[in-house]
């Protein structure tokens, strides 16, 4: 009878143990759905959509890209956190998941324990300009007129708690300086309103606002970033002026935490394939300003920890109090 019972025993583990690796060996075997947590023609949709193309041709299935933006990213990430663990619906995010639990009371999940690092895709330069008009070149000329003329000056972002509020808040609270914040929905129209002078102030990444720093149209003040931009040389940091403060930008994937751990593998092998093309560099990443990444779930998570520690200060110190969402 022991015996009898020990054969069914191992027999059901070996049974459900294969579940996964015969679910990570069929995959995938219909469309997957690759989410974007911003409007259309955003900063992100110009490398996840080709990534997708990619993507689709490496695993033999459509891949279809659906931008859901809402909450700050969490609508869109949210569809991963709180679908199916089956690796067929794949979210790109960004700041947004380590950013978000610290801004919203009633968080419908948690990002640290409901998703699944896939891959960090990219590091993005980024940088704080001023319309040409504005009488500060630099980050102490800004400092110093902001506190000359507190309230005229106007700040935009791309919605309430995103990277550049986070910003806008830090230099306020770190500085002492009265400048209003204008939330916008997405990259495109934070840049028109720059342009047209309905702000003075905005953070943006480098491959769209280049453009108009050569036009001569806006002017870059200061990086938020460790080291300087190789495309912005001449711009400083904020560790050269003198401040400790270096947030990393950044594009990753993420899944349902439950999702087996060979989906998993086999998403990021992939991604990261695509990613390190040289080909695939050369055409989206480098006219975008893009620096690829590509690393492994592990070093993902790994990341994630230590931005998060950052967040967390950088939160603090701007001052922004958790609402509900």
């Amino acid at each position: 009878m022991p015996s009898r019972f020990l054969q069914l025993t191992f027999a059901l583990i070996a049974a459900f143990g294969t579940v996964p690796l015969a679910s990570a060996q069929a995959y995938p075997a219909k469309s997957l759905r690759a989410v974007v947590p911003y409007v259309p023609g955003g900063v992100l949709d110009g490398l996840l959509r080709p990534l997708a193309q990619q993507l689709s041709d490496a695993v033999s299935q459509p891949v279809i890209v659906e931008n859901r933006p809402g909450g700050n990213t969490a609508v869109g990430t949210g569809l991963c956190a709180k679908g199916s663990p089956d690796g067929y619906t794949i979210c790109a995010s960004g700041n947004g998941v380590l950013y978000n639990p610290l801004l919203y009371r009633n968080m419908p999940y948690d990002p640290e324990k409901d998703l699944a690092p896939v891959t960090n895709m990219v590091l993005l330069d980024g940088a704080i300009v001023a319309h040409a008009s504005l009488p500060a070149s630099n980050l102490r000329e800004l400092i110093a007129y902001a506190k000359a003329n507190p309230g005229k000056l106007n700040f935009g972002s791309f919605g309430e708690g995103s990277t550049a509020h986070l910003y806008l808040e830090w230099i306020k609270n770190r500085m002492g300086v009265d400048i209003a914040h204008i939330p916008y929905k997405g990259a495109a129209p934070v840049i028109q309103a720059v342009l047209a002078n309905e702000v003075q102030l905005i953070y943006m990444g480098t491959g769209f606002i280049l453009p108009h720093i050569k036009s001569g149209k806006v002017k870059p003040i200061v990086m938020p970033s460790e080291t300087r931009s190789k495309f912005l040389s001449n711009v400083p940091t904020f560790i050269d002026e003198g401040y400790d403060f270096s947030p990393a930008s950044w594009f990753g994937l993420f899944v349902n935490a439950r999702t087996p751990r060979p989906i998993v593998e086999r998403l990021s092998s992939e991604v990261r394939k695509i990613l390190l093309d040289p080909r695939f560099k050369e055409k989206v990443l480098t006219p975008q300003f893009y620096e690829a990444v590509g690393d492994t779930p592990e070093q993902f998570t790994q990341f994630l920890r230590r931005q998060r520690t950052q967040a967390v200060e950088l939160v603090r110190i701007s001052g922004i109090k958790p609402v509900d969402m």
